[in-house]
């Protein structure tokens, strides 16, 4: 996946999560993260299961509990079943609260779920612009995930 070189990245550091990528102007973050997770071997989906899985309608029911649902969408990515989420919530954090605006990419490679979290986030004092603010991050957010390749889908 390709991001903005103005943006930091660095290894997860939580379990599961691969790689954060970051963007901060002191006003709002944009952060990327990467989380995979395995799948049993002997769990083999099918497209039409995995369908299923990505369906807007299992996406919604995905979100955390205090999160407001925007919008669900069945894609692809490479060719596969893929499903885009977007959502707002607020979090609390340090003493900090702050409103997060989310999209969020879920597909599977082989016998691991991945998902991309794209997010843009302002501190409550900052976040009368967050919507607006989405809206222009999206499509760099559209543009990274567009960028993704699976390469040995194509040997």
């Amino acid at each position: 996946m390709k991001y903005p070189s103005s943006w930091k990245i660095r290894e997860g550091a939580r379990p599961n999560v691969v790689q954060d990528i970051e963007y901060s102007n002191g006003k709002e973050t944009a952060t990327v993260v990467i989380i995979t997770k395995s799948l049993p071997d002997s769990y083999k989906p099918t497209r039409k299961e995995v369908e299923e899985i990505l369906s807007p309608a299992a996406l919604k029911s995905s979100i955390p509990d205090k999160a407001t649902f925007v919008s669900g969408l069945s894609t692809e990515i490479e060719g596969d079943p893929a499903g885009i989420l977007e959502y707002t919530m607020l979090s609390d954090r340090a003493g900090s609260s702050f409103k997060m605006h989310m999209f969020s990419m879920t597909f599977f490679q082989g016998n691991t779920m991945v998902q991309v979290q794209f997010s843009v986030g302002s501190l409550l004092t900052e976040a009368n612009g967050l919507n607006a603010s989405a809206s222009e991050w999206k499509p760099v957010f559209q543009a990274m995930m567009n960028s993704i390749v699976f390469p040995e889908k194509w040997k």
